[in-house]
């Protein structure tokens, strides 16, 4: 389901013509030790060293580098009362959970971080951690906001402010096809999770994690390997390039 929803950000992406990478194994495992890198042993952990989205550099956008894509739920730790009915803005929820994760990337590298600190340096190296957040009534981060925007800027060339004909009309097809998805995805959100309930529903769900977990790690890890046989530090977008192997959107 992440997949679907990464899906849909990738292609109006891909339809502005903004480059990118998604899913970006192994950027950081290849300044691991194995040693390290094995005792990372819960799946959610090495997902953490895995960014959803890797926005290049140097397109014009100031939402670039590395950025997480994160759907809520309507949850007490981010509503904790019927927003109709508080006074807290539309947008507190998804900036709440945008704000953590830089530290929640910080936290993980520093639990597989050598004593040359690589890890983290290249982790500073792309900037703060973008959060692209959904909430549960489909409300958008300022960053997926700005994205958008940004996006849409870069695809007819000028600013949206220049009055520029059909301007509105690629943005307002950007917002419908990535609101669309987001509410969809929160509604799947919610009947997955109806297949964990009843008796048998933790024992069912700690199998899948298991078995998940074991999926990403040996992908990771044989992207890790690929990189260090390209160049051995994990920057090998010059050596994909002259191998006519540049697989970026």
């Amino acid at each position: 389901m992440t997949t679907l929803r990464m899906s849909s950000v990738s292609h109006a992406l891909n339809w502005c013509k903004v480059k990118h990478d998604t899913e970006v194994y192994g950027l950081f495992a290849a300044l691991i030790s194995q040693e390290a890198l094995a005792a990372v042993d819960c799946a959610k952990k090495r997902q953490g060293l895995v960014p959803d989205l890797h926005i290049i550099e140097g397109q014009g956008l100031t939402v670039q580098g590395l950025a997480e894509l994160k759907f809520i739920g309507s949850c007490p730790t981010y509503y904790p009362e019927d927003p109709s009915k508080s006074r807290m803005t539309q947008f507190q929820p998804v900036v709440k959970r945008a704000a953590a994760l830089q530290a929640e990337y910080e936290n993980k590298a520093r639990k597989v971080e050598g004593p040359d600190g690589r890890v983290t340096a290249r982790l500073k190296s792309y900037g703060r951690i973008k959060g692209l957040v959904v909430g549960a009534y489909g409300e958008f981060s300022p960053q997926l906001h700005k994205l958008v925007r940004e996006a849409v800027v870069k695809l007819i060339g000028k600013d949206l402010k220049d009055d520029v004909p059909g301007a509105s009309i690629a943005l307002s097809i950007v917002r419908r096809r990535l609101g669309v998805n987001a509410v969809r995805g929160q509604a799947n959100l919610i009947c997955e999770g109806v297949r964990w309930c009843g008796p048998a529903g933790a024992e069912a769900y700690a199998n899948r994690k298991v078995a998940k977990g074991s999926q990403m790690y040996a992908r990771e890890s044989a992207q890790a390997a690929w990189r260090r046989l390209i160049d051995g530090d994990g920057s090998e977008s010059k050596q994909i390039q002259k191998a006519g192997l540049n697989a970026r959107h």
